[in-house]
């Protein structure tokens, strides 16, 4: 019994220790909790977050020009979205249906589906979320994009466990409604109806197990953000002090008259070497901000400029450091927002970490506009236009923006050699960026028929139309007149 006791204290202070999970008192004391994260981000730390990345994002340079990227590298101009069924005369009817209800998708605007592609990725870069809702209009199907702090828990149902922050969940924690709410007044909102979860799309990236609401992908750089925005204003007003204060005037007596500090004209007393006394005006301007001074100088008084020398270089740096741990912080290198600070291969590589972050990006994206999609075409195919949509109505492929990486042609180039080599084969090479090898073939197919039919129809070469090798091969082959030597002695050679 005193054995096992002695080995159960030996363990407890000895063994299995971690460092980190020690108390020190030579460390800042870190406030942090060991929940679910349905309780570590509530209501309020959600809220509060959304806030200030709202107001980094109309205030900040660096968070608005963060958040353009994030828009350009998941949707670009807008992800295209193109029927994929079985039935390819049907595919061809849908695409065109579909274009048309792209012009005008949305509910409560005029703007077309890239366009609100473009708001559904900012908004979530800077709310951490965006909510989808699929409704009907006159026209037919619409979507409507809801922000996030529309949706919340109704009043008086606080303390409903079901409710998780404007999600209700069934017993399973699945979420089966989102209480969208109007906001009549700045602040004030009104329940207009607790949606079921089949009709809203909610696009976010959960970073835990039983994440029902999506934060800021400044979240981990809001403090930095702070201080920086700090930094640059005390700076500023160092700066604007400095312009005001061009020169510093001083005299013999050291003493401060105000009125010598404003815009007026002095009369000033000498008297010249025989005695006499002359009387002379100047103008003094030593504080004007609408024009060049004119100093007047008496005697015994004496100018000195004004200089400011910062901020320093070692200050620069600093700002630098901050603004590459912000960058780094939301998954965007530095170097998207300062493209002149790196060259060469290692310019390179970021950019293909950060086409690959994207990718993951506009993967989830992707899926919203594929249930977008799958929604508008349920309705669609009772339509005369779509008469007939076969089983599968709802199969779609969406194409990727182009990527961030800097030099295409060698990333397609060395595709192209791995191809040929046989260490790749299409499917490894499309399914990255998104795409189906069995699909991309197929349209290939359709488009290079679609070349021959009109060629034959305007009596046309079909290189002509296609620039695919053919014409160009043709004009640069030698015929076989040229190939056929003149001379005995060529023939030879």
């Amino acid at each position: 019994m005193v054995n096992a006791l002695r080995h159960w204290l030996a363990r407890l202070l000895v063994g299995n220790v971690y460092e980190a999970a020690q108390y020190s008192t030579r460390r800042s004391r870190i406030q942090s909790t060991y929940t679910s994260a349905r309780f570590d981000i509530s209501t309020a730390s959600r809220q509060i977050l959304a806030q200030k990345a709202r107001y980094y994002e109309r205030n900040s340079w660096l968070v608005n020009k963060l958040a353009d990227i994030f828009e350009s590298g998941c949707v670009g101009t807008g992800l295209v979205v193109q029927p994929a069924t079985d039935d390819d005369e049907w595919n061809q009817r849908a695409s065109k249906w579909w274009q048309t209800w792209c012009k005008f998708p949305d509910a409560t605007s005029r703007q077309s589906f890239g366009t609100l592609q473009g708001l559904m990725a900012r908004t979530w870069f800077i709310d951490g979320e965006t909510f989808v809702l699929k409704s009907m209009g006159r026209a037919g199907p619409r979507v409507q994009i809801i922000e996030g702090h529309l949706v919340r828990t109704p009043e008086g149902q606080e303390k409903n466990k079901q409710w998780v922050d404007g999600i209700f969940v069934d017993s399973n924690g699945r979420p089966t409604g989102y209480a969208v709410h109007a906001e009549e007044d700045a602040g004030r909102l009104k329940l207009i109806e607790v949606v079921p979860a089949e009709r809203v799309w909610h696009l976010f990236e959960p970073q835990r197990p039983g994440q029902y609401r999506g934060t800021s992908f400044l979240s981990p750089v809001l403090n930095p953000l702070h201080d920086l925005d700090d930094l640059w204003k005390l700076e500023m007003q160092v700066a604007k002090l400095a312009g005001t204060l061009g020169v510093l005037k001083t005299n013999a007596t050291g003493t401060f008259d105000p009125l010598r500090f404003r815009r007026s004209q002095v009369t000033r007393s000498n008297s010249t070497a025989g005695g006499a006394a002359t009387t002379e005006t100047t103008t003094d301007l030593i504080e004007d901000a609408t024009g060049a001074m004119a100093i007047a100088l008496g005697n015994g008084e004496d100018i000195k400029q004004f200089i400011a020398t910062r901020p320093t270089e070692q200050q620069r740096q600093h700002w630098q450091l901050i603004t590459k741990a912000i960058c780094i912080g939301v998954g965007i290198p530095y170097v998207m927002v300062d493209p002149d600070s790196m060259q060469g291969t290692v310019y390179r590589g970021s950019l293909d970490l950060a086409a690959s972050f994207f990718a993951q990006r506009s993967s989830v994206i992707a899926d919203a506009c594929r249930d977008i999609y799958g929604y508008v075409m349920s309705v669609a195919r009772n339509t005369p236009e779509l008469s007939g949509a076969p089983t599968e109505y709802w199969a779609a492929n969406v194409l990727p923006p182009r990527g961030v990486n800097v030099d295409i042609g060698y990333t397609m180039s060395a595709n192209l050699q791995s191809l040929q080599a046989g260490t790749d084969d299409l499917e490894t090479i499309l399914s990255p960026r998104g795409l189906d090898w069995r699909t991309v073939l197929r349209r290939k197919a359709e488009q290079a028929a679609y070349i021959k039919e009109l060629a034959a129809e305007y009596g046309v070469d079909p290189s002509d139309i296609a620039n695919i090798n053919g014409k160009q091969q043709a004009a640069q082959a030698p015929s076989e007149e040229e190939e056929k030597p003149d001379t005995e002695e060529e023939e030879k050679k």
